[in-house]
């Protein structure tokens, strides 16, 4: 009885929808919009709240050094692997950072779609990824190395521009730029 109701419904819709629309109940509409599909709603959003008199700009590794050294916990940078993402606009204005994951002492997983994602949903121009090693060992691995060159490969599809990697410590830093590695 219901489904056939529904049906009769449909077809009153198609024939004439501003009619039918405007001669339901609230609880007629309610039954037609669960006879229907719903999809879930994809929302991106990003709110900058960025004063113009103090963004922090890069021009070299020294700069995000020091503002790595700004939002990082270096009580715990020798206990587990933490990576970061800093994003820019067109002139190197920081936009902002995003922790990205959080491992143990030996590595952290890092979804490189995820860097992507929001760096479109920020409309970044570029950014720079900055981890550490708690090892101590400031020297990047070949799995460093690797996932920074799919980085760099996949930024060059984006439009994007892969500025830098870091490899942070609180006695210093290795940049991917400043070696020649990147």
């Amino acid at each position: 009885m219901e489904q056939s109701r529904s049906k009769r419904s449909l077809v009153k819709f198609i024939t004439n929808p501003f009619t039918f629309l405007s001669e339901m109940s609230r609880d007629e509409v309610a039954l037609q919009r669960r006879s229907l599909h719903v999809l879930p709603h994809i929302r991106v959003s990003f709110d900058p709240q960025r004063d113009a008199d103090h963004v922090a700009y890069i021009s070299s590794s020294t700069d995000v050094y020091a503002l790595c050294q700004e939002i990082w916990n270096f009580d715990t940078i020798n206990l587990f692997e933490e990576f970061k993402v800093f994003f820019l606009d067109r002139r190197n204005g920081v936009i902002g950072y995003r922790d990205l994951s959080r491992g143990d002492t030996t590595g952290t997983v890092v979804n490189i779609k995820l860097i992507f994602a929001i760096a479109v949903g920020c409309n970044a121009s570029s950014f720079i990824l900055v981890h550490n090693h708690p090892s101590g060992n400031l020297r990047p691995s070949q799995r460093d190395i690797d996932m920074t060159t799919r980085v760099q490969r996949g930024a060059e599809y984006m439009e994007l521009r892969l500025l830098d990697h870091l490899i942070v410590m609180d006695s210093g830093y290795f940049s991917f730029m400043d070696e020649g590695v990147l």
